[in-house]
């Protein structure tokens, strides 16, 4: 998926093209998004790194007024009057992924941050890849698009919940320093100029 390269599938060969119709090759076409839910609970095992890596998590949770509705009311989901919400967002979903000149409006401050965040868990040997700072870059141009009142603190926070806290796990004794090494990213009074 990220070298863009053809797919090969089988030898090039008449008994494959003919009598099957199937090609040598296949290319991703650019419209594949992948997009898989789980719900987590303490029977669930976590993804290995590599996926982590590879992809963007998105944990959805509800709120105490929701479910404070919810258990005052019927106590049951009226899919129905959700049906066919976010029909219209493909497009939109699309054209934001298709484009590649979306700027970041505060690159440098996010550029800072990230430095500190990877040179701190470093340390501790937790640090991110180019893959996952690729990502976030990404991420904070398209939040600059969409909702540009977010500030840096805010991308920042974020980004840390979807590609860096979901590959922290493991005993106490590995978890501890990771960690306190975010905790003490976060509330550092440097940090809270968003």
């Amino acid at each position: 998926m990220e070298s863009n390269e053809l797919i090969p599938l089988h030898p090039e060969t008449s008994e494959w093209m003919n009598n099957k119709g199937v090609p040598a090759s296949i290319a991703l076409p650019k419209n594949l998004f992948m997009i898989g839910t789980v719900n987590v609970d303490e029977t669930t095992y976590m993804f290995s790194p590599k996926v982590l890596d590879r992809a963007s998590v998105i944990e959805f949770s509800v709120s105490h007024d929701e479910m404070n509705d919810y258990l005052k009311k019927s106590g049951s989901l009226d899919l129905d009057s959700i049906k066919g919400w976010g029909s219209k967002m493909a497009k939109n979903f699309l054209k934001l992924s298709w484009n590649k000149e979306i700027s970041l409006r505060n690159k440098d401050e996010i550029t800072n941050s990230l430095i500190k965040f990877f040179s701190e868990l470093k340390k501790v040997g937790a640090e991110f890849g180019y893959r996952s700072a690729s990502e976030i870059m990404r991420f904070a141009a398209i939040i600059n698009k969409i909702e540009p009142s977010w500030g840096t603190n805010e991308i920042i926070d974020i980004s840390i919940m979807h590609k860096l806290l979901p590959k922290v796990h493991g005993s106490r004794r590995k978890l501890e320093p990771v960690l306190r090494t975010l905790a003490g990213l976060c509330l550092k009074e440097e940090f809270n100029n968003g």
